[in-house]
């Protein structure tokens, strides 16, 4: 019988604190091109949708959304403690 260790089991994917999710809604339709990237403006993105519907007759869209993440350790684990520490004495 073989042995595997999951070395990522004390890790996990968090969302990045320090920025700011982004919308991008790109016009599918043939020969437009016409596009809107806004961080954190989902009401906006929908809003330019809207009009550029409004004003070109277009209906397809391409929507995106995403947000930077971090590799970091769930809350609770045992290596959280151990990472803090770690940081706390380097910042000394």
């Amino acid at each position: 019988m073989s042995r595997s260790r999951h070395w990522y089991a004390d890790w996990t994917t968090l969302q990045d604190p320090a920025t700011a999710a982004e919308f991008a809604v790109f016009c599918a339709e043939e020969g437009c091109g016409e596009r809107f990237i806004i961080k954190d403006g989902q009401a906006e993105a929908e809003a330019w949708t809207f009009n550029h519907t409004r004003d070109t007759g277009h209906r397809h869209f391409w929507q995106t959304f995403g947000y930077a993440i971090v590799v970091g350790t769930p809350p609770g684990a045992v290596l959280a403690g151990r990472l803090a520490r770690q940081e706390r004495a380097a910042q000394r």
